[in-house]
């Protein structure tokens, strides 16, 4: 799932993408409609429409050229000249009308400016209800039998219903999928792409219920890490912790967890049914980042941890949230004791 970030991406899919399918929804309905013009024997109004056809093949050459702009502009005027001479040549009881209505849609999802919109949105209504007084007062063009204005009629509810419903429902989407993945970017570290500690409480949540086989909690801290900062910049910093979180990543199954903690903190959970196994697999994260140096530009870092190793059996009765404690009073211990090394909990050592 991508977010629609840049503005690129944004005029794609909203003006691209959902106007071709507009476009060429309306290239599909010459199918039907010219064959009734011809058979009403308006020549008039199917010569116009056949003309617009050519010129609907034109607007999506444009739109591919991502001249969305001028596209809609000639699109919409199309429509809606059309629309009132089909209106004045038919009768509003035809329901050509219904297009003023969709084109007031579809200029709400333009790229013009806000002004334009409502100028536009203001020329489609003064246009229905010019038609409407106009029909008021004279009767249509073309006289035609009633069964062809109720198929005109039925067609066109038909065709605008469908218009707008797409339309809503593309919209709909493309905002359900930036809302998703802008849930996903807030639960993510901006640096290391790691869980951030929303992300972690939101699994705690889900976890209270869970009966976990074996559970092994690590903090871990990166030694000396504010004399890397003041030594060689925050820049520096910030590509150890990037660094460091991919070493994570690398020494951690798919099932376990890795987040960042809060500045050089980071916290691995990790399910697993015997001491022994975590044990070995904290002594393996400290090892790797012990003996990996860190290069940065012409820097060549060599980068130590402390990590303090919480294990939890199935027969103790603890939250996640107290191992997450007790793996933190460990981490200090650990910090305590000279850094560079793992402190694991009785259950491990036992």
């Amino acid at each position: 799932m991508r977010l629609l970030s840049e503005k690129h991406d944004i005029e794609y899919w909203q003006y691209s993408k959902q106007a071709n399918i507009v476009y060429l929804s309306t290239l599909a309905s010459y199918v039907v409609i010219l064959p009734l013009f011809y058979l009403v024997g308006n020549q008039m109004i199917f010569n116009i429409n056949f003309f617009t056809m050519f010129i609907t093949v034109y607007v999506l050459y444009l739109n591919r050229k991502q001249r969305y702009g001028f596209a809609s502009f000639l699109f919409i005027s199309m429509v809606t000249i059309v629309t009132s001479m089909e209106n004045i040549a038919f009768g509003m009881e035809a329901g050509f009308g219904l297009f003023h209505l969709n084109m007031s849609i579809l200029i709400v999802y333009t790229n013009w400016k806000d002004r334009y919109k409502l100028l536009g949105v203001i020329i489609q209504a003064a246009i229905f209800i010019a038609s409407f007084f106009f029909l008021e007062l004279y009767a249509p063009l073309t006289t035609i039998e009633p069964v062809f204005k109720e198929i005109f009629f039925v067609m066109n509810v038909l065709l605008n219903i469908t218009a707008v419903a797409h339309s809503a429902y593309y919209y709909e989407n493309i905002a359900k999928r930036n809302r998703e993945k802008l849930e996903d970017i807030a639960r993510q570290d901006h640096l290391t792409g790691l869980p951030n500690r929303l992300s972690l409480n939101q699994y705690l949540t889900k976890s209270i219920d869970k009966d976990y086989k074996g559970l092994g909690v690590m903090m871990i801290d990166i030694d000396h890490f504010k004399q890397i900062n003041d030594t060689h910049g925050h820049l520096v910093g910030d590509e150890v912790l990037i660094k460091i979180a991919e070493l994570l990543k690398k020494s951690i199954r798919g099932e376990d967890l890795v987040v960042r903690y809060g500045g050089e903190e980071f916290l691995v959970i990790m399910e697993m049914e015997r001491a022994r196994f975590f044990r070995e697999k904290s002594q393996k994260v400290l090892e790797l980042i012990q003996s990996t140096p860190i290069q940065v530009g012409n820097l060549n870092l060599n980068v130590t941890v402390s990590i303090g190793a919480f294990y939890n059996c199935c027969s103790e009765v603890l939250s996640l949230e107290d191992c997450i404690r007790n793996a933190d009073n460990l981490l200090y211990d650990a910090k305590q004791a000279g850094r560079n090394q793992v402190i694991h909990n009785q259950a491990i050592e036992g």
